[in-house]
C-alpha cells in the first residue's frame, strides 16, 4: 500500500472543502488530565465534542476534531436528503 501524500501546510484537506468547513470554533477545557475540545461550524452552527490527550498538542487535536465535525456534517446531509426523497407521498 502507498502511503497517502501529506497535505502542505497552506492546503485545507479535501474532507474539510467537501463538508463545507471555512470558519471552525474551538473551545478547550481541561478535565483532569484531558483537554475536553468542542468545535462548532461558524455557517450551521453544528457542535462536536471530544476527549484528548493534550500530550498530542492543540494543532493535532485541532485537525481531529475537524475531521469529526466534517463527518458528523456530511452524514447530517446524506440523512436530510434521504428523508428528503421518502416524504411518504406517492404520486
Amino acid at each position: 500500500m502507498r502511503k497517502p501524500k501529506p497535505t502542505p501546510k497552506n492546503q485545507i484537506p479535501q474532507e474539510f472543502v467537501e463538508a463545507g468547513l471555512k470558519e471552525v470554533l474551538f473551545e478547550f477545557a481541561k478535565v483532569g488530565r484531558h483537554m475536553k475540545v468542542n468545535a462548532i461550524d461558524a455557517r450551521t452552527g453544528i457542535e462536536v465534542s471530544m476527549i484528548a490527550d493534550p500530550k498530542y498538542g492543540r494543532p493535532l487535536i485541532k485537525r481531529l476534531a475537524m475531521r469529526k465535525l466534517a463527518y458528523v456534517i456530511k452524514k447530517n446531509r446524506s440523512h436530510s436528503k434521504a428523508s428528503d426523497s421518502q416524504s411518504g407521498w406517492d404520486m
